[in-house]
């Protein structure tokens, strides 16, 4: 009976050893516990990825296929796009420009996205309370096929801390032999709107062709 007492004693001191104190949680639960206390990747994370901008004024143009264009951007991979709209998102291998405030509540996402035939760039309206897109529209796209093509480039405005307005430039132009042979004419048209950048991004459609050429002419200026 000595021996079982003398062994008991013994295994009571190796179990306080090994665990000296009972109610202590061990490291590897403490990892477990912290692994699992880790929140899920979400659009925050995607909005963090595209890097702070500040300007005054910036004139937006299609990268093409021009990886060195300040217009590429950094990388999204398959889980950073599925947060982004359709429309943005229906290829891979789209850039995180960059961002800025349009007010105090949203803030502005610069992609770089796929176009019809070359990557164009779309302005992304992200509603902080929300934590998701609410609207976007495309500020630089090229196009072209059979005779004609068309350009998008637009302008984006600071004023007072965030950036408020987008004038947009839309050139045309059409080869007028593809469809008929005789006509050996060319036509070029340019069309303008000046775009509010608040929760619709809509043109403000308070001036006429003439008068937003005339007001932005030192951008617009064609040569």
């Amino acid at each position: 009976m000595r021996y079982s007492f003398l062994w008991l004693a013994v295994f009571a001191a190796t179990v306080i050893a090994c665990n000296p104190n009972p109610g202590a949680k061990s490291p590897a639960d403490s990892t477990i516990n912290a692994a699992a206390a880790v929140t899920p990747y979400s659009i925050v994370q995607v909005v963090a990825k595209f890097t702070p901008m500040r300007f005054d004024t910036l004139r937006i143009d299609s990268p093409d296929t021009d990886s060195a264009s300040r217009f590429w951007g950094r990388h999204l991979d398959s889980l950073d796009m599925s947060f982004l709209p359709e429309d943005v998102r229906w290829f891979e291998g789209i850039g995180a420009i960059g961002q800025f405030n349009l007010d105090s509540s949203h803030i502005g996402l610069l992609v770089r996205a796929h176009g019809e035939y070359t990557y164009k760039v779309v302005l992304l309206n992200y509603d902080k309370k929300l934590q998701q897109i609410i609207s976007s529209v495309i500020l630089a796209q090229n196009f072209g096929d059979a005779g004609y093509s068309s350009n998008l480039n637009s302008w984006l405005f600071t004023g007072g801390g965030y950036v408020k307005q987008a004038l947009t430039n839309l050139e045309e132009y059409t080869d007028n032999s593809v469809e008929n042979e005789n006509d050996t004419t060319t036509t070029t048209s340019y069309q303008y709107a000046l775009l509010k950048l608040e929760k619709e991004l809509t043109d403000t459609a308070a001036m006429t062709q003439e008068e937003l050429y005339k007001k932005f002419e030192h951008l617009l200026k064609h040569k």
